[in-house]
């Protein structure tokens, strides 16, 4: 570690003082943007456990895929991958 400090020119300092005044700012908009500060912010969904529990007592939910959901066949992926 010292042999990279001793090549460390002023320009570094600032830069390393940049970026961790950068990643501070991020942590401060993230720790207020989440959602235990906002009960009922619109930006965020809460899981309603209990129902969730329910639903997986009752059978409504199980570990088979959705009804809705089915593997792309080739053609469907060439379709995608034309621009």
């Amino acid at each position: 570690m010292p042999r990279i400090i001793k090549y460390w020119h002023a320009g570094d300092s600032r830069l390393i003082g940049l970026l961790a005044l950068t990643l501070l700012l991020i942590a401060l908009f993230l720790a207020q943007q989440s959602p235990q500060n906002t009960s009922a912010s619109p930006n965020w969904r809460k899981i309603e456990l209990t129902a969730v529990k329910q639903r997986l007592d009752s059978g409504d939910l199980s570990y088979q895929e959705a009804s809705w959901y089915h593997l792309a066949s080739p053609e469907e992926l060439a379709e995608r991958a034309r621009p």
